[in-house]
């Protein structure tokens, strides 16, 4: 497995230091603070526990899902968002007992496990890897779907970003994406749409994040336009605090990973529409438009912990100019998210 690493905010876009992996990559989790009460509630700069999350995304001409396995130290969750080209949406957003309903390992890839269950409802959705291989399968009565997926994760180019988010503490993600992607979901119409084709992408990030977390976050994985014989194309960009302001700006083509400028964020109150864009003014380097499809929503507000979450689901237009390339990609409607998060935890 083949890992791409972005370390230093400063350095050119272009010259991502590439390195192999043998084996497994356990990120494991630094030791709590001596007394995590007292920094909860004195809201100082670190959070008190670490977090960790593996967030899956599958597209097809028909369809964005998302499933997000969150542990956030003090307590766990699951939630999923199926957002179908017709405009149907379903979404699932509930809290777990861990160990009981709830497990997440610290294997970003090789060796990840997750599941949740809920008794009560009869949800329940696992993913796990085996031999280059994962599976993800679950099933939500209410929502009314059930869904088989297959992706494989070998050979594969991810990208890996770690940062000192926190002064003496330490985050890592592990991102991918355009992993060809199989399987079928079922709807509770009794149709059954074919993720044959599609692709799959995986967040899987653990550490100690800052006690005031705020970040942007855009992320695709489609085809690109007729121009490139549809050929697939994914991208993530961020901007916020979350891992020390390191440089997680990359794109995957052409069997390639790479790296892109500072971005900014612009999001409409008054329409679906979101702007993403290079920082400098004199950058054409990324030009997007995002055209929210649907959205699942979470906002909380429990005293010494809070959240505001957005987290949009639609397709994106535009152009990427390659760095150091005279290259310019045109983006027609390619699937993916955009995430606006604002968390005290």
């Amino acid at each position: 497995m083949e890992i791409l690493t972005y370390l230093e905010s400063n350095q050119k876009p272009s010259l991502i230091p590439t390195g192999t992996l043998h084996g497994s990559y356990p990120l494991s989790i630094p030791s709590s603070p001596a007394n995590p009460l007292a920094l909860l509630q004195s809201k100082t700069a670190l959070s008190p526990l670490p977090k960790r999350w593996q967030f899956l995304t599958l597209t097809t001409p028909e369809l964005i899902f998302g499933a997000g396995f969150v542990d956030l130290g003090y307590i766990t969750q699951f939630f999923s968002h199926l957002s179908l080209e017709s405009g149907c949406a379903d979404q699932r957003l509930e809290l777990a007992l861990p160990a009981l309903q709830f497990h997440l390992n610290d294997r970003p890839l090789p060796g990840l496990r997750a599941h949740y269950k809920n008794p009560l409802s009869q949800s329940h959705f696992s993913m796990r890897e085996e031999q280059g291989e994962v599976l993800f399968e679950g099933t939500d009565p209410k929502a009314g779907f059930t869904i088989q997926a297959r992706f494989k994760i070998q050979p594969l180019t991810a990208l890996t970003v770690l940062g000192e988010a926190v002064p003496s503490y330490w985050a890592s993600t592990v991102k991918t994406a355009c992993l060809p992607l199989s399987g079928s979901l079922q709807l509770k119409d009794g149709r059954t749409l074919s993720l044959d084709g599609g692709f799959a992408g995986l967040d899987c990030t653990v550490g100690f994040l800052p006690r005031k977390t705020q970040w942007f976050w855009a992320y695709a994985l489609g085809k690109a336009s007729s121009n490139y014989s549809n050929g697939p194309i994914g991208f993530n960009f961020a901007r916020g605090n979350n891992l020390g302001g390191m440089n997680e700006n990359a794109l995957w083509w052409r069997d390639q990973l790479i790296g892109l400028p500072a971005v900014r964020f612009e999001k409409s109150r008054h329409s679906k529409k979101w702007r993403v864009f290079s920082e400098e003014s004199s950058d054409l380097a990324v030009q997007l438009e995002f055209h929210e499809r649907s959205r699942l929503s979470n906002i909380n507000r429990l005293g010494l912990i809070s959240s505001d979450l957005v987290q949009a689901y639609g397709t994106f237009t535009g152009t990427l100019h390659l760095p150091h390339s005279s290259e310019r990609i045109q983006i027609e409607n390619v699937p993916g998210i955009c995430e606006d998060q604002d968390v005290l935890w």
